[in-house]
């Protein structure tokens, strides 16, 4: 799909998010390097150690992801580095004379993703930046320019420019004009489940806010939740533990403008990248789908500066959107 809408549209970045799991090293960086080279270099590829619900019901162990992690992390950066045939022994994946070629004209940028010690130094030791969840893991400007500044420590230490390194979040929100359809969308029992699990991905976050956990506080999604596995009695059950204050602490919500002015602060912090999901679009009419793209698209007009924060303000003209 990436590629069929990078040939449309030529002149997009990419940004893909995907596990270590199901595909390949080999496989999964001459995809990298195929995007990349159909984008000019402007592609990024977020990677993790995956989730259970997309692994163990598919055959794959979960347990193995961080480990398939570490081999892709270090296999990429031996394919990028070296002209010829590698040779690799990691945990999960051996390689004898495996060469991809020389087609290597533009480098797609890795990133981490997710969260944890030996992900981030990971990343911080092979990646070109980190990603994860605003507010779900990083809840506050804050929290976020701790993490930050941590990295950028461990980056310094291994010898790498901080400077070079970027940081981004998928931010959780909840876009809508309509005050009430907010209202409505932040008591929507598919709301209040999704924030009963990830709401914090560390369940133990909660207690940093004075809020017991809805979930065992060593409960973790990515690990434990299989969702079609669950009762309706189970579901039912778990979206009656999420509060309405604790959805709305774990979703920027309200008009595009208002979205923005909650979430502005993380990019003061230094955010470098936004992936902007609007949950609404699960919660909303199907007929009411094509606005709720909109109201996105409006999003990152106004990150980006091409429209003021105060909808009333007059818009700029003569901006490449």
């Amino acid at each position: 799909m990436a590629g069929y809408a990078s040939a449309w549209a030529p002149n997009l970045g990419i940004v893909l998010s995907t596990d270590s799991i199901r595909r390949g090293p080999a496989e999964l960086a001459q995809s990298m390097l195929t995007l990349a080279d159909l984008t000019g270099g402007r592609t990024i590829v977020q990677i993790g150690a995956g989730e259970i619900k997309q692994t163990k019901p598919f055959g794959w162990n979960r347990a193995h992801g961080i480990n398939r992690l570490e081999d892709f992390y270090r296999i990429f950066d031996r394919l990028m580095t070296t002209d010829g045939p590698i040779t690799f022994e990691g945990h999960h994946t051996t390689l004898t004379d495996a060469w991809i070629g020389t087609a290597k004209a533009n480098r797609p940028q890795l990133w981490g993703l997710g969260g944890g010690p030996r992900i981030i130094d990971l990343a911080t030791s092979y990646g070109d930046g980190f990603c994860t969840m605003c507010p779900f893991v990083w809840s506050s400007p804050a929290k976020f320019a701790e993490e930050r500044e941590a990295m950028r420590t461990q980056l310094a230490r291994k010898g790498r420019d901080p400077d070079a390194f970027r940081f981004g979040v998928w931010a959780t929100m909840l876009l809508h004009e309509d005050p009430d359809v907010v209202d409505r969308a932040l008591d929507n029992k598919l709301t209040r489940w999704l924030t009963a699990v990830a709401g914090r991905i560390n369940q133990s976050d909660w207690d940093a806010e004075g809020i017991e956990p809805p979930m065992p506080r060593d409960w973790h999604y990515a690990m434990k939740m299989l969702p079609l596995s669950m009762s309706t009695t189970e579901v039912e059950e778990w979206a009656g533990r999420a509060t309405r204050e604790m959805a709305e602490k774990s979703y920027f919500y309200g008009s595009p403008a208002e979205a923005v002015a909650q979430f502005r602060p993380f990019i003061d912090a230094g955010v470098d990248f936004v992936g902007i999901l609007d949950m609404a679009s699960f919660v909303l009419q199907p007929d009411e789908l094509p606005a709720a793209l909109g109201r996105s698209i409006a999003v990152s007009s106004h990150l980006k500066g091409l429209v003021a924060d105060d909808e009333n303000a007059p818009k700029r003209v003569g901006a490449d959107v």
